[in-house]
């Protein structure tokens, strides 16, 4: 898996700390849940879960009960798999768009699992987040999360996931049960406790030893379905592996730059992106198919749920404005519709306006190192649930204000 410092979008959830943020396994659940659960004492479940519980994985319900007994669902099975990496060590690069998650208590998170390629939709619209996870499916999550892929393992699912848990020791721990069947909470807890450290372990490892910022073709967006966000650069022709003439768009999304193809001459233009023949500094949501480019929108007209603009002015439309302060990773902006909005230095993506003469030519990844008074900023928040935090910002650094005034982007 690619360094996930490299990807392109943080949820805001990442700002809310470990205990708060992503719904409990159960949307009725307490989160930071102390209490004993009272139906698990003495149970086999007892020691898997209090070690869940200490990880901030699970919790028990309002009643103190843990309910070992009861089915678990999709989503609440993708929501243990992403706090068992931890969410605040990865960010959001693809928006695989099912139509069946969309205002879910757990969308956010299943975009998250995505992202870690942890979990796949039923189909390529649909999820299935309220259906019950097979044992199957539950054991595919977290071998995934141990970083095993289905190109590796080779075979065919389940047998071949089914065969890695059982050689790692996941269902070891398990009673009866059979692959097909709806897991059960207890269970989940048990299989999951057997690697939990060590799925952690193997993401922070990732985080430490990948290398970013190396150009990838297509890469990871290479058989990618749904909404890819960030910023086309340019458009070029090029030939297709069939020999065929179609428009190839350079997209930069965190800190890589992906080369896209689209079907044919003509689906993708640099009008697409740059209305007047100009840069706007916008985000763009790139629509796909199959690694396919099919159209571009402008991020905020893509029907994105959790997209919010930070720096609206009064009237709504989107405007730089000027950072007067930047202290411990506060913002106050001047004029914005929002007066301060946060950023997490480590995480928040930003991207720099590069100008030649008076001509925005291009924009570049850059630390948040590089933001400092008087630069002007655009901020989104991808995540409206959490409005206020910036994820991803587009800056013009204070040198450039006289070259941007005259471009006309501010």
């Amino acid at each position: 898996m690619k360094k996930l410092t490299t990807l392109l979008l943080v949820l805001a959830m990442v700002f809310s700390g470990l205990g708060a943020g992503v719904p409990t396994v159960g949307a009725a659940e307490a989160a930071g849940q102390t209490t004993v659960l009272t139906d698990i004492q003495g149970t086999k479940y007892e020691t898997a879960v209090a070690e869940l519980i200490q990880m901030d994985v699970i919790s028990g319900y309002t009643d103190n009960t843990f309910k070992p007994e009861q089915q678990i669902s999709r989503a609440e099975m993708a929501a243990i798999a992403v706090r068992t990496i931890n969410r605040a060590k990865f960010d959001e690069l693809r928006d695989p768009a099912f139509a069946d998650t969309e205002s879910h208590w757990a969308e956010n998170v299943i975009v998250m699992a995505f992202n870690a390629e942890i979990i796949k939709g039923i189909t390529a619209e649909r999820f299935g987040p309220a259906l019950p996870v097979t044992y199957a499916q539950a054991v595919t999550m977290l071998v995934r999360a141990l970083g095993y892929t289905d190109a590796g393992l080779g075979g065919t699912w389940p047998a071949n996931y089914l065969a890695k848990a059982e050689e790692l020791g996941l269902t070891e721990p398990l009673g009866e049960w059979s692959a097909d069947a709806p897991a059960t909470r207890g269970d989940v807890a048990l299989i999951t406790a057997v690697k939990a450290q060590a799925i952690r372990d193997h993401w922070a490892e990732e985080e430490e030893t990948e290398e970013s910022g190396a150009e990838t073709g297509a890469g990871k967006l290479a058989d990618f379905s749904g909404r890819a966000i960030g910023l086309p650069l340019d458009v070029a022709s090029v030939l297709n592996a069939a020999g065929d003439a179609v428009d190839e768009v350079e997209f930069l999304m965190g800190d890589q730059f992906y080369y896209l193809q689209s079907d044919d001459l003509g689906d993708v233009t640099t009008a697409d992106f740059m209305p007047a023949g100009k840069y706007d500094g916008s985000l763009y949501a790139v629509r796909m198919n199959n690694g396919i480019v099919r159209d571009v929108q402008v991020a905020s007209a893509a029907n994105l749920n959790r997209y919010a603009e930070l720096t609206a002015d009064g009237l709504g439309a989107g405007a730089f404005r000027v950072i007067t302060n930047n202290r411990n990773e506060r913002l106050a902006v001047t004029g914005a519709a929002l007066a301060d909005f946060a950023y997490a230095a480590d995480a928040v993506k930003c991207y720099e306006a590069v100008f030649e003469g008076n001509v925005l030519d291009t924009f570049r990844s850059v630390s948040t190192s590089a933001v400092d008074n008087g630069d002007y900023v655009r901020a989104w928040d991808l995540s409206d649930d959490y409005a206020g935090v910036a994820v991803v910002m587009v800056l013009i650094d204070k040198a450039d204000v006289a070259a941007a005034t005259a471009y006309g982007i501010i």
